[in-house]
């Protein structure tokens, strides 16, 4: 079954190598012709941190008529910055340590935000500063692409070898016994 949060994490990949305007008018246009209402365009393009509905429309009418300069037209002079880990691969190395020991647990509790709070937690020693605000370094859904690049795989925890066969005999008499006194 296809996960909003895999649709998310691809989006987010797309929009490292793409124009987010360009992705976000590209599924607006692409939802509406299969004619999903305005509101679940809206709300779909809201949860994977695409433009909002109003913008995307507006920027689908600025492509359909016809500006296409004006679509492509950035803004940004085109300037490019360093990516984190250029700047600390000590924290890239750490991280990918962090969620290795994490995912080997077996409690199956670690998540993107866990792996983003660590990154905060190290970008702050190592540049001996204190955090001011809430905010994280890195986000969840970039630290959610950066386990995936790393080879994490998201899957829902169903397994419960508790009830797999690997009972005492009485326990299993105890518990069907409990189960059908209801």
């Amino acid at each position: 079954m296809i996960q909003i949060s895999d649709i998310a994490d691809l989006f987010e990949f797309c929009k490292k190598e793409c124009n987010i305007r360009c992705l976000s008018v590209l599924l607006y246009l692409i939802l509406r012709r299969f004619n999903i209402s305005y509101e679940e365009t809206h709300l779909f393009l809201k949860s994977t941190v695409g433009l909002t509905g109003e913008v995307a429309h507006k920027w689908a009418n600025v492509f359909i008529n016809g500006n296409f300069v004006e679509f492509i037209n950035d803004g940004r002079s085109g300037k490019r910055e360093n990516c984190f880990y250029d700047v600390y691969p000590e924290i890239e190395v750490e991280g990918k340590a962090f969620a290795v020991i994490q995912c080997n647990q077996k409690v199956a509790s670690f998540t993107a935000y866990d792996l983003a709070q660590f990154i905060g937690k190290r970008f702050y020693e190592i540049n001996d500063t204190n955090k001011s605000t809430s905010d994280l370094v890195r986000s969840v859904e970039s630290c959610r692409l950066y386990l995936r690049k790393w080879g994490v795989h998201f899957e829902t925890n169903t397994n419960r070898p508790y009830f797999e066969g690997h009972d005492r005999p009485d326990v299993v008499t105890h518990r069907h016994g409990f189960i059908h006194h209801f």
